[in-house]
């Protein structure tokens, strides 16, 4: 199985959370009822549920 390469849209997101000030955690975003850092956290289960997910290497 061939592995998925997420880093180009890793990098993407490091640069949109760089962008990110705790003043802006309260904020709306397009999605209804959804704050910028509800959003976030969102984000960060997916990516675990990701990394969990994923086949590790063990060397």
């Amino acid at each position: 199985m061939s592995m998925l390469d997420l880093d180009s849209a890793a990098q993407e997101v490091i640069g949109l959370l760089d962008g990110v000030a705790d003043e802006h955690l309260a904020r709306p975003t397009p999605c209804a009822d959804t704050s910028v850092a509800a959003l976030l956290d969102h984000l960060m289960g997916l990516s675990l549920a990701l990394y969990v997910g994923s086949p590790q290497d063990v060397g």
